[in-house]
């Protein structure tokens, strides 16, 4: 008995520092934004909440937060899949992209390094995109695309944009009638793709648009503080002294 239970000691022992390892490995390879991010994603759709309601919100918990004396950067996001096409593609070429919806002072929250141009300011149109270099590096082959127009799939920013082109050749699985919407939208910036550990595989492409004003449903927040451990109820007060019905 003494043999067996030395034994599984000494596994034990051997299997709790190898996951120590692991843990300080993983630990290391965190990118240091994200180490000090708070991310918290707030489901207003459950509200009842319209566009009006969302914006006033939004604007209520960024301001709040914006304030803290321990928060040194706050944004809001709503991250989907975009289609994005370059002005040479042909009908047929369908490109997909990670990133989304994002307020001017994302890119400090996220920590993402700017490489080329500029990110979004307070009185950009939605008609502007910032992109990763995955991304830059397909609409420019050895140059910069700062200034040129590309083209997503977004109705959202369609209003601003200085064009639309709208396809009437159907689309592979879906019905003639469909028509394919491409809203132009010009290149201001570009930004590092987004950190990964060495043996990852390479980053996905990432498009950012600015966050229209008038977007209802679910968003999220991103808060940048130097104690994020310390900081995690205070944003919980601060959600629920705006809205006590949002989990």
């Amino acid at each position: 008995l003494v043999v067996v239970q030395m034994a599984l000691s000494l596994a034990l022992l051997v299997t709790s520092g190898l996951l120590l390892t692991s843990l300080r490995v993983m630990h290391d390879n965190v990118p240091p934004a994200a180490r000090t991010t708070l991310v918290a994603r707030l489901d207003v759709d459950a509200l009842g909440y319209s566009s009006a309601d969302t914006r006033r919100l939004r604007d209520d918990l960024l301001t709040r937060l914006a304030s803290h004396p321990r928060v040194q950067s706050v944004a809001a996001e709503r991250m989907v899949e975009l289609r994005y096409w370059s002005a040479t593609d042909d009908t047929g070429v369908t490109r997909y992209a990670g990133g989304g919806y994002v307020t001017a002072s994302w890119f400090e929250t996220a920590g993402l390094r700017l490489v080329a141009g500029r990110t979004f300011q307070a009185s950009d149109g939605g008609a502007t995109a910032v992109v990763s270099e995955s991304v830059a590096r397909q609409l420019a082959p050895g140059g910069s695309p700062v200034g040129t127009l590309f083209y997503v799939n977004s109705a959202a920013i369609a209003p601003q944009s200085r064009h639309t082109i709208v396809l009437t050749r159907p689309i592979p699985g879906q019905p003639p009638a469909t028509p394919l919407r491409r809203i132009a939208v010009e290149v201001i910036g570009v930004v590092a793709d987004m950190p990964e550990r060495a043996d990852d595989p390479p980053p996905d492409p990432a498009v950012y648009l600015p966050l229209p004003p008038d977007t209802a449903g679910m968003f999220t927040l991103r808060v940048r503080t130097n104690d994020p451990d310390a900081m995690a109820p205070q944003v919980r007060d601060v959600v629920r002294q705006a809205e006590p019905r949002l989990p």
